[in-house]
């Protein structure tokens, strides 16, 4: 090997594992995979098996007959020279296996309960004697999995309907797999971020980004390409199991550098089953959340947070023709109207409140240290504020807090459908549909507030992404399965997926800017309609979000197939898959601009620079172009189960699948070669069809593992294998850049003039001009969105070892877990910054240039020859590296006398040099973008180090026996509970200037000095972490905090519920149920503010001219120092709850099954 054991376990930045014998597999895999044509993703379980007689000799030739309980599938083989049998492809359910050969009892196994991902072996022993005497043996567990290396874990029927689980979202039970988690409350699939405003589907496996996890339904593909979310959401009803792989995937999947999930879906028998439900929450039930003191204006508490919310449905499966033709469909409804939990902004001070809303200008200009005139935008601004409701922080005398809890509303249609048809005992067919229907609307934090003639929503917060949503999904797909012989399977796939997510801002369709005086942003078209954001230091934000209004569009179109060969020793498959997307992306990042407005000499607010509409910098950037993307995944595959001995299986593989880049139906793709330092524009000069890019084709990916039972009772596993996967989601990899998008980007005193009128906007009333053409051979304002021409496909390396132990009826399993990241994605927010430099030098370098400190900045440019008008370029590069490290541990207790178990801890620490695709340009990222691979190795942005996952099911055993009233009362109980403790995820302490690289830099907020240790003993919200172990440097200079040091607070939380079903009839029952979630109402805190708000000192200098400032009374001009303060601000205090706390909530619920 090329590193050592040690280096391995060392979290060296770069690291492999290749061998000469890695080598040799992969070539053999492939010459034997290129002969193969078909493919499948794994859904199903196998049953296999070694036929012996009473002194251990094999019994060839011997008839298997294996039926499917519920369908009276038959199917049937005969075992090898060696004993072995083996059937594949088995969906989950009850089968049994009846074992036959002349001149021994003949050998039943009458039930066998099979799980997806399960290899159930069922050895058997056959006695001497007639056949007409049948030897009948129970199931073994098929808990311990004997013949697989994978790790995989399967969520099960009973868990998936009968554990407490909020909104009957199965993701949660994803989310308690061991080693994953639900990741941070502001994901990309959160349900918080306008991508995707349905239930959270986010599930981080492995310290891997919830948006890399390859989402399957029934094996086929359910991925959403843009952001990378899910696809459909099957309701529970519809739901058999769920199967999750995390580490050495079976060859069948890749595509994934996290999760493969897989949603086993129900399908009818040849009996009716169905149900009928209603759930029930209201805040009547409900605790209180924590507040952080907030009151109503008149002292008064704040009202409890709204709650009402109804889930109901029901399902009806069973045959159309007996043994042959079975159908199962559900619906499902969601109507819920949810206060979320209060919510801190800063807002005006009530004395402040009080003499804007006076109208009297003379004293609201006694608001501006130097009395100045009243920019009429921005005092309209200043009026959307509303009155404080938080008591006064003496730690913050210049804001006072707004709290409130915005009530969004929901709701969801869910249709599933599904009809098999078992044509022969050769062949199978079966198709599902899948229609998901969710609009929704998050109101601002901050009161509408009538002005200019018009209601307006203020917002409170950019990021929070405020407003209407609309999000439509469907997937339908067929299978078809034929025997081709005892030991010859072929099955054959074609799925389609369409996703259509839309977001719009508050005041979406209604020209607020134009209402309040601000010219050119409203331009008659609904995209640009709305309320301008604006950010002003110290307070809330006001205006519609960020980066919506989001059309995105999907199209999946699949076609998959696989032959099984079961050989001897050997259980072969080989096959293919063929994925086509299509996709639609209308997203404007500042549409209708956005402005940000700093404090002036030495104020503590902005409040005086909004008032006198003396912004800081604005920044506007408009699609010209709607982009209609274009992307090819084909794939081959080849996995060998390989019985090497009795106790030893080995499973070999090769996968090699290409992942090509987007291509565009008009062209409209820029990308941005680094090395002449120009943008490459799709089919123009010379430039291909992927704008420069050009697929990986070396994806080849070794799978190899093997699991050993030296004893009946313990399994020892280990593996290693390589997967692949995009790595260009997010706008942030949309290729969109000029000559297809207009950008307006500068800080003022330098902005252009407004053609329009003929004037340099320097105040905020003079608005914005129009969008306009930009030319890629000499772009002007920002480059967004653009890759590196050098981007390729990402990849893992993955491997584990560990050990199995069974006792009874309970699994104990133990696993060292590995993930090394190669090739991840960097964004990188500005890759034409220059060179470190501080503000005295600048001001030098302006006053020699003649010109403007902003002029002198990009004049600094490391592009500034090819790009002479361009400022920053943002771009993705595809040269980040991760390491994860795990010890997982895991306790399942299958049903037994009433009991299921399941129990998981991972103790774990995650190592990269990329940030997580939600964070996007956060930790002050990127301040030197030649030393990404250095500077910013540190802990992860999902470095999750500790992870207790608890649940239990169990029948209460009292009352078995009784009868009558008593009986009816007395039994049939059952409780469950879910417990989740998890250790905090990481943050990184910033300065809200960009010091590092001036106030004229493009990397944003950047990390300040940190002297000693800044962790606290004890748990304070005023004051999470030393604060005083911060503090600015010196402009131009980095800090010494390194990223993500510190560590938020922890999250508990334990869910129970308790059962009482009711016999109705026959097997039909009732059942009420009571669930408690968060029963012991535990408050979950978000992180602490880490923003660390500073002020360079100011110097008097004779002016000069070119500066673009207006000399004082002595000829002299301010210029920013070398030397930064800190000002009072809630740095450091916990000011709100974590995304994913919840207070106590009771839900009841009523299901009718029969």
């Amino acid at each position: 090997m090329k590193h050592s054991i040690m280096q391995l376990f060392s979290g060296a930045k770069y690291l492999s594992i290749r061998s000469k014998v890695q080598a040799i597999l992969l070539s053999a895999c492939f010459a034997i995979t290129a002969t193969s044509f078909l493919s499948a993703q794994s859904t199903t379980g196998d049953i296999t098996g070694t036929v012996t007689d009473t002194t251990g000799a094999s019994v060839p030739k011997a008839t298997v007959t294996l039926t499917n309980l519920g369908t009276k599938e038959v199917r049937t083989t005969q075992s090898g020279d060696s004993g072995d049998y083996t059937f594949t492809q088995l969906g989950p359910g009850s089968y049994s296996v009846q074992i036959k050969e002349t001149g021994f009892q003949t050998f039943m196994i009458p039930a066998i309960a099979l799980n997806a991902g399960d290899r159930a072996r069922e050895d058997a022993k056959l006695s001497v004697g007639s056949e007409a005497t049948t030897i009948t043996v129970d199931a073994q567990t098929p808990a311990l999995q004997t013949d697989t290396s994978s790790i995989s874990h399967t969520v099960t029927d009973q868990s998936v309907q009968d554990l407490p689980i909020s909104g009957r979202n199965y993701i949660n039970l994803v989310q308690i797999t061991p080693g994953a988690n639900e990741g941070p409350g502001n994901g990309l699939t959160s349900g918080a971020r306008p991508d995707d405003r349905r239930q959270t589907s986010a599930v981080v496996a492995n310290g891997q980004s919830e948006i890399l996890n390859d989402e399957l339904v029934d094996g086929l593909d359910n991925n959403e390409r843009i952001i990378g979310g899910i696809g459909v959401r099957p309701s529970i009803e519809a739901i058999k199991e769920i199967n999750v792989q995390t580490n050495n995937y079976s060859a069948e999947v890749g595509r994934t550098g996290g999760a493969v999930i897989n949603i086993v879906t129900k399908s009818g028998t040849n009996a009716f089953h169905g149900s009928v439900y209603e759930f029930f929450e209201n805040d009547a039930l409900n605790a209180t959340p924590y507040e952080f003191g907030a009151t109503q204006p008149n002292g008064q508490p704040l009202p409890k947070p709204e709650l009402r919310q109804n889930q109901f449905g029901g399902s009806l499966g069973g045959p159309i023709v007996k043994n042959k033709l079975f159908f199962f469909g559900d619906y499902e409804g969601l109507r819920q109207v949810l206060g979320q939990n209060p919510q801190t902004f800063q807002t005006l001070l009530p004395s402040q409140y009080e003499t804007l809303h006076s109208g009297n200008m003379a004293a609201i200009s006694s608001l501006l240290a130097d009395g100045g005139p009243i920019d009429p935008v921005g005092l309209n601004y200043a009026l959307l504020y509303p009155l404080a409701n938080t008591p006064a922080n003496p730690s913050n005398p210049n804001t006072q807090g707004f709290t409130a809890s915005p009530v969004t509303t929901r709701n969801s249609d869910t249709y599933d459908g599904r009809v098999d048809w078992q044509i022969d005992q050769k062949d199978l067919i079966y198709g599902r549909y899948t229609y998901n229907n969710v609009p929704s609307n998050f109101p601002g934090l901050f009161p509408i507030t009538s002005l200019a003639g018009l209601n307006i929503a203020p917002g409170g917060a950019i990021f929070n992404y405020y407003g209407q949503a609309v999000d439509k999904a469907q997937n339908a797909q067929i299978n078809f399965v034929r025997t081709i012989s005892p030991n010859l399977l072929l099955q054959l796939g074609f799925g389609f997926t369409r996703v259509n997510n839309q977001s719009l801002p508050l005041n979406y369709g209604v020209n607020v800017d134009d209402a309040l005086g601000l010219p050119g942003i409203n331009l008659g078209d609904a995209t640009t309609s709305g309320l301008t954001p604006a950010s002003t230091a110290g307070y809330g934000d006001i205006g519609d979000g960020a980066f919506i209004p989001i059309k995105d569009i999907d199209n999946t179109f699949q076609e998959n197939g696989s032959l099984t060969i079961n050989h001897g020793k050997h259980s072969i498959k080989v096959g293919a898959a063929l994925i086509r997307r299509q996709a639609e992306n209308l997203q404007n990042n500042y549409g209708i601009g956005d402005y940000t407005f700093n404090a002036l000499n030495q104020d503590a607010t902005g409040l005086a620079a909004l008032l006198q509409g003396n912004f800081a910098n604005v920044q506007r950037s408009n699609d010209l172009v709607t982009p209609h993307y274009r992307e090819w995944e084909p794939d081959v595959f080849i996995q060998d189960d390989f019985r090497a001995a009795s106790n030893l299986t080995l499973n070999i593989g090769l996968r090699y699948e290409v992942l090509t880049p987007f291509t565009e139906i008009n062209n409209a793709l820029t990308n941005f070669d680094p090395v002449k330092g120009v943008l490459l524009v799709a089919g123009q000069n010379g430039v291909n069809k992927y704008a420069g890019l050009n697929p990986t084709y070396s994806n080849f990916g070794p799978r190899f593992g093997f699991a050993y039972t030296p004893r009946p009772n313990l399994v020892l596993r280990g593996g290693y294998g390589m997967s692949y996967f995009q790595g260009n989601y997010t706008s942030n990899g949309s290729e969109k850049s000029q000559p297809f998008v207009s950008d307006y980007q500068c800080n003022n005193g330098s902005c252009p003039v407004n053609p329009a009128t003929g004037v340099a906007p320097t105040r905020f009333a003079q608005g914005l001009p129009a969008p306009t053409a930009s030319s890629a051979t000499d772009p002007s304002g920002s480059v967004n969105g653009v890759l590196n021409a050098g981007f390729r496909t990402s990849y893992l390396e993955q491997f584990n070892l560990g050990v199995e132990r069974s006792f009874g009826v309970n699994v104990l399993e133990i696993t060292y877990v590995g993930e090394l990241g190669r090739h991840l994605a960097q964004i990188t927010n500005d890759q034409n910054v220059p060179a470190l430099i501080s503000n005295t030098a600048l001001e030098a370098l302006a006053r020699q240039q003649g010109t403007t400190t902003a002029a002198a900045f990009n004049s600094l440019r490391p592009y500034q020859a090819t790009l002479p008008n361009a400022t920053q370029v943002s771009q993705f590069t595809s040269t980040g590296a991760s390491n994860y490290q795990a010890l997982q541990i895991s306790l399942t207790r299958r049903a037994a006398a009433g009991l299921t178990i399941g129990a998981n801890y991972t103790w774990a620490h995650s190592l990269d040099n990329v940030l997580g695709y939600s964070n996007e340009v956060n930790d002050g990222y990127g301040a030197v973008p030649g030393k990404l691979s250095t500077i910013e190795y540190g802990n992860s942005d999902l470095d999750l180090r500790n992870r207790l996952n608890f649940t239990a099911n169990y029948e209460l055993p009292f009352g078995k026996n009784l009868k009558g009233l008593a009986g009816l009362a007395g039994k049939g109980w059952q409780a469950n509970t879910l417990l989740r403790w998890s250790s905090g995820l990481p943050f990184t302490v910033l300065q809200n200037n960009g010091v590092v690289s001036t106030t004229f830099g493009s990397t944003g907020n950047s990390r300040p000095n940190q002297n000693g240790k800044a962790n606290k003993s004890g748990f304070d919200l005023n004051e999470f972490f030393d604060t005083s172990a911060f503090q600015p440097q010196t402009s131009g200079t980095l800090g010494s905090e390194g990223r993500n040091s510190l560590y938020g607070p922890h999250f508990r939380q334990v869910d129970f519920s308790i059962f009482k079903t009711f016999p109705v009839y026959k097997t039909s029952s009732l059942e009420f149920r009571v669930e408690a979630f968060n029963i012991v109402n535990t408050t979950n805190f978000a992180n602490p503010n880490n923003t660390l708000s500073v002020t360079p000192n100011t110097l008097t200098v004779p002016n000069y001219a070119g500066s673009g400032q207006t000399s004082d009374g002595n000829g002299n001009i301010t210029q920013p120092g070398n030397h930064y303060s800190i000002q009072s601000s809630s740095f450091g205090q916990i000011t709100s709850a974590s995304a994913n706390y919840v207070p106590r909530q009771i839900q009841f619920a009523l299901k009718y099954q029969f």
